[in-house]
């Protein structure tokens, strides 16, 4: 149990933060101290990025700095707050962000259940909260050192009222979060979200994860469980897919190549270029399939 934590100083580090946690634990070791903090024994922060915080340290640093307090604030100067202060226009938010980040390029965009999570304090995910923050114009001083009254923080925590007593009506849910969902899925299998362009094998665990899901919730989204059966696919029929794609991209380049350029680019293991073979004239023609056979066999 954390019984002290001290607060963060300006521009301080979060690598910093957790060593001065550690000299005024009374830990004998540094590695006891983080295993105070972090999920596994095998955590460890760095110096740029966090880590996999445990859930009653993320608690305790809530309490702190409590981000949906300050995203909260955000939102109060800009049409995202219904003039009572009790309700966000989260879809409104959330289909704003979509236009300004894709106009810019950026491919991993928040949801809109990922946005919600973020309002309601349920989930603290880096990436989503820097970009509400930063298309809400919020500087980023008010992130790490804000200036919240008692007033602001409790207004914000009581507008959350309706968070865990309202129903979830899975109907609107599964049609708002289809076209999302295939949006995401279709990056992922064919590659256009990966930095390489490389295809990838789309798991059921991948969308709970990027979709901000909950265990077993599509048996309760008949739309959104149709588009992820509609990608399923086994192992092998995906690293064909990554081979064919690696192939044609050695082959725009116009230089000679070998089974080995095929394997760095695709990331498929040559133990298993053979399970691949009955996949390939399923995603490519005739041809290109016999020359990838050829190649690798």
């Amino acid at each position: 149990m954390i019984s002290y934590f001290p607060a963060i100083s300006p521009d301080e580090l979060a690598y910093s933060w957790f060593c001065r946690y550690y000299v005024h634990s009374g830990f004998f070791s540094s590695k006891s101290a983080m295993q105070e903090l972090y999920c596994k024994r095998s955590d460890n922060p760095s110096k740029e990025f966090i880590g996999n915080l445990n859930p009653g340290t993320m608690e305790q640093i809530a309490k702190m700095y409590p981000l949906s307090s300050i995203l909260y604030d955000g939102l109060s100067r800009m049409k995202y707050l219904k003039p009572s202060g009790r309700s966000r226009y989260t879809k409104m938010l959330a289909d704003d962000l979509n236009v300004f980040y894709g106009g810019i390029g950026l491919c991993n965009i928040a949801s809109m259940y990922q946005i919600q999570r973020v309002l309601l304090g349920s989930r603290s995910d880096f990436s989503v909260v820097c970009q509400i923050a930063f298309f809400l114009g919020m500087k980023p001083e008010e992130l790490t050192a804000p200036s919240l009254t008692l007033e602001q923080i409790q207004q914000e925590q009581g507008s959350h009222y309706m968070k865990d007593a309202a129903p979830v009506d899975w109907i609107q849910l599964d049609a708002d979060t289809a076209p999302i969902l295939e949006a995401v899925i279709r990056g992922v299998y064919d590659g256009t979200t990966n930095k390489n362009g490389r295809p990838e094998r789309v798991s059921e665990r991948l969308v709970y994860r990027e979709m901000n899901l909950l265990g077993h919730q599509l048996e309760n989204m008949p739309r959104c469980k149709a588009i992820f059966e509609q990608y399923t696919e086994s192992y092998p029929e995906s690293w064909a897919r990554k081979i064919i794609w690696a192939y044609q991209r050695l082959r725009a380049q116009g230089k000679p190549f070998y089974w080995s350029d095929i394997r760095k680019l695709s990331g498929v293991k040559k133990k298993n270029f053979h399970l691949i073979i009955p996949y390939l004239q399923q995603h490519t023609d005739t041809e290109t399939a016999n020359r990838i056979a050829a190649l690798i066999e």
